[in-house]
């Protein structure tokens, strides 16, 4: 028998699926292998978990499903921050909201403005107009969102113009010399 304890998070029986939900975000956990073998009860600051059978498979079970709920909490309890800084004279970010999506706005010194759609998992916090914070529980789209967007202006070795990650060391080439 495990206990989950209720009072930080939130928690949701959908299908085959836990739903575990906090300030930090939404995550879930497949019980499809587990279904048949497990029973839930649900109290009001807990969670009960009965398994039926009592044999080694079922240990083996008990001890992932166990895994999964704690890496899926980690996860809720330990959000990823990821600092974007972007470098030049007139370059410029700002958020808006088009519809059902949320959108980032780059000046960054092409002839148009580049609009870029926000995944529903990262979250966006403008420091200042050349600074932003991006704050995920799924680390690896956070990295990949953030790469991405570095990607939209690479920065100039020579001048230490772009958009980039602001831990990163410039190391800027010496220019032609006379």
């Amino acid at each position: 028998m495990s206990i989950l304890y209720l009072y930080i998070f939130n928690i949701l029986f959908y299908k085959e699926n836990i739903i575990f939900s906090n300030k930090n975000g939404i995550t879930s956990v497949n019980l499809s292998n587990f279904i048949c073998n497990i029973q839930f009860k649900v109290l009001k600051s807990s969670v009960i978990i009965k398994y039926k059978l009592k044999n080694n498979k079922i240990i083996h079970l008990r001890n992932f499903l166990i895994y999964k709920i704690n890496s899926v909490l980690f996860c809720l309890f330990y959000t990823k921050k990821i600092k974007l800084f972007l470098s030049g004279i007139g370059f410029r970010l700002w958020y808006f909201f088009n519809g059902n999506n949320n959108n980032i706005a780059f000046k960054i010194g092409f002839s148009k403005d580049l609009c870029v759609k926000i995944p529903k998992i990262v979250s966006v916090v403008f420091l200042k107009s050349t600074l932003i914070l991006l704050k995920s529980i799924n680390n690896t789209i956070l990295t990949q969102f953030a790469s991405f967007l570095c990607f939209l202006k690479k920065r100039d070795i020579y001048k230490g113009k772009g958009l980039f990650f602001s831990s990163s060391k410039i190391v800027l080439k010496i220019g032609k010399r006379n």
